[in-house]
């Protein structure tokens, strides 16, 4: 070795040649359809709105409003980035569920569910998680968010019926999809402008946890067993024992339904699909 070609400290070589890196496409772009009621500054109905924070969300849809509730535990979890859509509220429920739902129209205008297609065009930002809080509990909501998932090769997260754990054995029972991930029941969320607590759907938990678990890990690993922040409890208490196959945790993950269960903070609990 001559003496020129001695360097004592650090040295950074640029090689332009080479295999170019695999570039993957983000898996945790969340699409969202909720309802809110619209009015003077915020959104209209059915446009595909991006967000990337609460307060954007409260902007848009106003701070009460059930799908700013969806996405502020969504923010707990994690950040994200989404495409939400919001659909006035209907105290009708056979037309809000179509009003979630949705369809497109002559001029090829887009709502509900449907409008979610319009993200990749709009923002460069195809939804990879799927998810419309509570509305998911009907079969309806359900089987629509299903076909659209296998369009944007996603996951549907739905809710099960948040009442009893026979009830959502019945409801997963309807599905066999792999497409459809189903969570019960729904949790607790403390609301500074209501003074008090609200229920949150299981939906947009989950949602945020995999928007976190594929940030930090990778697509590849589980948001199973993921402490859930932002909580003050579940709806209805899930039995959690550790190594009792016959727990209530486990005989619902037994029936492909994810859980929450408490165990050193609140967690969520199961992996598979319908």
């Amino acid at each position: 070795m001559s003496l020129t070609d001695f360097f004592h400290g650090i040295t950074v070589s640029l090689v332009e040649t080479g295999a170019r890196t695999i570039a993957l496409p983000s898996s945790s772009i969340i699409g969202l359809v909720d309802t809110f009621t619209p009015g003077l500054g915020l959104v209209e109905s059915n446009v595909p709105t991006l967000l990337t924070r609460e307060s954007e969300a409260v902007a848009a849809f106003g701070a009460d409003s059930a799908i700013t509730r969806a996405c502020k535990a969504i923010f707990n979890q994690s950040a994200a980035a989404m495409v939400a859509v919001g659909v006035p509220a209907d105290t009708e429920a056979a037309v809000l569920t179509s009003a979630v739902i949705g369809g497109v129209s002559a001029d090829g205008t887009r709502t509900g569910l449907q409008a979610l297609l319009d993200g990749k065009s709009l923002f460069n930002l195809q939804p990879r998680l799927i998810i419309a809080p509570k509305h998911s509990a009907t079969e309806a909501v359900a089987t629509a968010m299903d076909v659209l998932a296998g369009k944007l090769k996603a996951i549907g997260i739905i809710d099960g019926p948040n009442t009893t754990d026979e009830a959502a054995t019945t409801y997963a029972e309807k599905f066999g999809s792999k497409r459809l991930y189903m969570v019960d029941p729904a949790v607790k969320q403390w609301s500074t402008t209501l003074n008090g607590d609200v229920s949150v759907p299981g939906s947009a938990i989950a949602a945020g946890l995999f928007a976190q678990t594929d940030s930090r890990f990778g697509f590849w690993s589980s948001p199973s067993n993921k402490e859930i922040v932002g909580i003050t409890g579940t709806v209805r208490p899930v039995e959690y024992l550790d190594g009792d196959k016959t727990c209530r945790a486990n005989l619902l993950n037994g029936a492909n339904i994810t859980t929450i269960i408490r165990d050193g903070g609140y967690r969520l609990w199961g992996n598979r699909t319908l």
